[in-house]
């Protein structure tokens, strides 16, 4: 008998990761989308936080940059 063992999909996520995503256009639904999220950072942890909030990806990038202390365009 073979046994055939199973994996699971996870994924570091920092703030570059999500950067990339998002200024990629690749949306943070692919992103977050693994059995097992391990955040790098405070900034990727609130980001998700937002997300699973119903906050659209054009807010979440507004809130990033005013998180980064840069005034928002």
């Amino acid at each position: 008998m073979k046994l055939k063992y199973m994996g699971f999909n996870k994924r570091f996520i920092g703030k570059n990761n999500i950067e990339t995503f998002l200024n990629g256009g690749v949306t943070l639904k692919s992103l977050f989308k693994a059995d097992a999220l391990i955040f790098m950072d405070n900034e990727s942890s609130k980001v998700f936080e937002w997300y699973n909030k119903g906050t659209s990806e054009e807010e979440i990038k507004v809130k990033l940059i005013e998180l980064n202390g840069q005034k928002a365009i």
